[in-house]
């Protein structure tokens, strides 16, 4: 029992030097501190290749050159260029973004990749008819490409991984970057709601109205009270009072209304 409690202590020992020599990182937006195992340049790098290899996918039907796809790319360039003013401008500015409209009528909802990379599915549009709507959903995954949510999964995978290779492997341990990180559902919910909240936010910055953008997540979800929906109608007061200041400025681009 000693020798396992005194293995335990090397390994959170280690686990902390490692986090020490790699780094911690703290959002921007929320200031929320956590392990950083992964560079930016790496980050984005992956999440380059991952979204290539997608697109390379013949199963997969990018929309071009349609009235559709220029309204996407339209909202899409006004919330970039927000993200570029914003509290993570340092790291929005170093991304190369790209948006793409993606056939599938059975997906109401958009998806992203580190590096910059979004994709919205068509079965989203018709919950999105409106640009505000629209921002709401592109602000979702933009948020969780700023705030680096895969990078943290990725780090926080593999510091779980140094502790069970040590005890799994007879007292060795071997300290690998995995681009397939452990699904941690905790995790996956925190990020869930920052994503919510900054994207929300971002929006709002972007000059679209945030009542817009949560009547979105109102008709996908539905009328009726939920975990989700009331963190979002919390969020609310905060986006408005971005949105009023963001009504002001000077607009970014042109006026998005």
């Amino acid at each position: 029992m000693a020798h396992i409690t005194s293995a335990r202590r090397f390994v959170l020992l280690l686990t902390g030097a490692s986090i020490m020599l790699v780094g911690c990182s703290t959002d921007p937006q929320t200031n929320r501190s956590r392990p950083m195992l992964v560079t930016q340049s790496e980050e984005a790098e992956v999440g380059t290749k991952a979204f290539r290899q997608f697109l390379s996918d013949p199963k997969i039907i990018i929309i071009k050159d349609t009235p559709v796809q220029e309204r996407v790319s339209q909202v899409f360039a006004y919330m970039v260029t927000a993200a570029k003013h914003s509290a993570y401008a340092e790291h929005a500015n170093k991304l190369e973004w790209e948006v793409v409209l993606v056939e599938d009528a059975r997906r109401n909802s958009t998806f992203s990749f580190p590096g910059g990379k979004v994709g919205v599915y068509t079965g989203l549009l018709p919950f999105a008819t409106t640009d505000g709507e629209l921002a709401g959903a592109l602000g979702h995954s933009i948020a969780s490409i700023l705030a680096r949510h895969t990078a943290e999964r990725i780090s926080k995978s593999n510091l779980n991984q140094l502790g069970q290779s040590f005890f799994g492997l007879g007292g060795s341990w071997l300290l690998g970057i995995s681009n397939q990180p452990t699904v941690d559902p905790t995790l996956v919910k925190l990020h869930q709601e920052e994503a919510d909240r900054v994207g929300i936010l971002l929006a709002a910055e972007a000059g679209y109205d945030p009542d817009e953008a949560f009547r979105m997540w109102v008709k996908i979800f539905g009328p009726g009270p939920g975990p989700r929906l009331d963190a979002l109608r919390e969020y609310l007061p905060e986006a408005r009072t971005h949105y009023n200041a963001s009504r002001s400025e000077v607009p970014l681009l042109t006026d998005p209304t």
